[in-house]
């Protein structure tokens, strides 16, 4: 009997562990399913890899973007930013040309305040050559997996991105302008002269100079030409496209030639006269995010570049600044009627900056020099 009891007792405590280790099985299963479901669609990577990013960015607790764009670009972040996120966007308004001075004088200083920034292509190139931009990872985000084109490489090393690609366009005054120029040489009629703006960046021109600018008909010597040309129009500049697109709907200027369409977009939607043409070439010269080496929040910086291309903020940069990219196509929306920007850029040729035109730029001052050209400086 006492040997029947003991089998009993074995059997008995054999059943209750097989039952606990059931149970612990099956928690664990359903922990694991559980974790897979909170992964949204825009990520391609790993699961595992999504949950130990967005918990490290939830133990830094916040994140810090430089804004160039005055406001739109944070403030549309900020509303569709994912709420059950225990990460603190802070959106901090600086000028692309500020941002990378400011990023070399704190590398200069061993200080580190913020986690991504939003400067010009050539101010990408420049601060990664000084390494100072980290490494990203595009093949985890789905639209950048499946559009490539939409990463900026420097040597091969994918550093920056931008769901806004700022199309060029031509801002016209609907009331002073009844037939608005098709292409940059239709600016040299002198039927615009002193009625042009022309924004002082010159990204509207660079890429035509580079060697995809050479391949369609242009080049640095015809964009120096056409400069020294369009400087006898007169035209009025300044350092902000956002003021200039102002003057256009208010009339002091009848045209403003490369401004940015979400401009022209925000100016029409609030009943100015304004509207906008694309020129037949389009120059791919946009500002880009990219994250700081030494970022205090890394892995909150990480996870809002991954994030910044998803459905949720695609559709709420259209929302709020009229900010979308020609080369997205409306599913990555999430909603087919996104479809504006990417119809927008269909039949048009885009002309790139390459890395070593940019680079060249840069050592040789091209802006500076294009400035002279047209008489700003």
């Amino acid at each position: 009997n006492s040997l029947m009891e003991a089998n009993m007792k074995k059997r008995s405590l054999c059943v209750v562990v097989a039952i606990v280790l059931g149970i612990l099985a099956l928690g664990s299963v359903c922990f694991a399913a559980a974790a897979t479901s909170l992964v949204p669609d825009w990520w391609v990577g790993s699961p595992a890899e999504f949950q130990k990013l967005v918990e490290g960015a939830e133990k830094e607790g916040e994140v810090i973007l430089w804004d160039s764009s005055g406001a739109l670009f944070g403030k549309a972040l900020l509303e569709a930013w994912p709420k059950q996120w225990k990460i603190k966007l802070n959106s901090i308004g600086v000028d692309h040309e500020q941002q990378v001075t400011r990023v070399l004088t704190e590398a200069r200083g061993g200080l580190n305040t913020v986690d991504v920034i939003n400067p010009s292509l050539v101010g990408v190139h420049l601060l990664y050559e000084r390494g100072i931009l980290a490494r990203l990872v595009p093949e985890n985000v789905r639209v950048l997996r499946d559009v490539p084109k939409l990463v900026t490489k420097v040597n091969g090393v994918p550093v920056g991105w931008n769901p806004r690609y700022g199309v060029r366009v031509f801002t016209y005054n609907t009331e002073k302008v009844k037939d608005p120029p098709r292409d940059w040489p239709d600016l040299l009629d002198p039927k615009w002269k002193g009625r042009i703006a022309f924004d002082m960046d010159m990204r509207q021109v660079l890429p035509l100079a580079c060697s995809d600018g050479e391949r369609v008909g242009w080049g640095y010597e015809r964009v120096r030409d056409f400069l020294r040309q369009l400087a006898k129009q007169k035209p009025q500049y300044h350092d902000q496209g956002r003021v200039m697109a102002t003057w256009v709907g208010s009339g002091k200027a009848d045209i403003l030639a490369g401004g940015a369409f979400s401009h022209a977009l925000v100016l029409k939607k609030q009943g100015a006269p304004v509207n906008a043409v694309l020129p037949r070439i389009i120059g791919k010269s946009e500002n880009l995010m990219a994250v700081p080496e030494k970022a205090p929040h890394p892995n909150a910086a990480r996870l809002l570049m991954a994030w910044v291309l998803s459905p949720e903020s695609l559709r709420s940069l259209w929302n709020v600044g009229y900010y979308g990219n020609i080369f997205i196509p409306p599913e990555y929306y999430g909603d087919p009627s996104f479809s504006f920007y990417y119809d927008l850029g269909k039949g048009k040729t885009v002309v790139d900056a390459s890395v070593d035109c940019v680079q060249k730029a840069e050592k040789e001052n091209w802006v500076g020099v294009f400035r002279k050209d047209i008489g700003f400086e």
